[in-house]
């Protein structure tokens, strides 16, 4: 077994731990989250592009002039299809994280060899595919691709990282404080880079304070 990704082959008996969801269509997710961040730069060059040529056709018969609350909306349109995609790749990625635990242990109904055992162990160690620190990294890089210098962004992808946890645990059966434990961590780990993102725009925003305030006390002296 090459990848992490042979583990969604192994056949499941229990049917929640899969949640409907094919073995193709589980062993696809890992790979599509890893591009998103990626995805979302250029989407959203070519979506602000995209509204402009659209909003032709909301342009005002009478003024022939296009509307600005037209382009606003499309504009904010785009922009939460982005944050709803967001939120369902982290549901996805968390919930496979969820699925991958299972095969860390025996006796659970699953017919897992001891090199998928063994595999599945060494994806949630330090460095691996699902461990807290590469999941949370992968979810603060796409977090931050999506608001890029808009520290307004912060609380609503926030939101949708704790909208995406939730639903991670609704897809495979469980409530929230049934999910496995570095699942918990993971959730622990990313609302600390949050808080930690979020401080950042404050102390440089007080930094260029300070220097503004600096600039403008010596040129009051001279």
């Amino acid at each position: 077994m090459n990848n992490i990704n042979d583990i969604n082959k192994v056949n499941v008996s229990n049917p929640v731990l899969i949640s409907g969801k094919t073995a193709a269509e589980t062993a696809k997710i890992s790979a599509a989250e890893k591009t998103v961040a990626e995805k979302i730069k250029s989407d959203e060059k070519e979506v602000r592009t995209d509204s402009f040529t659209k909003s032709a056709e909301t342009k005002t018969e009478e003024t022939g002039i296009y509307s600005r609350e037209s382009l606003l909306e499309q504009l904010r349109n785009s922009e939460e299809q982005r944050v709803k995609a967001f939120e369902d790749t982290i549901r996805s990625m968390v919930a496979q994280q969820g699925q991958v635990i299972n095969f860390t242990f025996r006796g659970q109904g699953l017919h897992v060899t001891e090199e998928q055992r063994a595999e599945a162990e060494k994806s949630i160690s330090e460095g691996g595919e699902y461990s807290v620190d590469s999941v949370a990294g992968r979810i603060m890089d796409m977090a931050k691709a999506l608001a890029g210098e808009d520290s307004s962004k912060i609380s609503m992808l926030r939101e949708a990282v704790q909208k995406g946890f939730s639903g991670a645990a609704s897809l495979l059966g469980k409530k929230d404080d049934e999910m496995p434990e570095i699942t918990k961590n993971t959730y622990t780990e990313v609302m600390k880079r949050f808080d930690d993102w979020e401080n950042s725009f404050k102390e440089k925003a007080e930094a260029e304070t300070k220097t503004d305030e600096t600039v403008k006390t010596e040129t009051e002296t001279e």
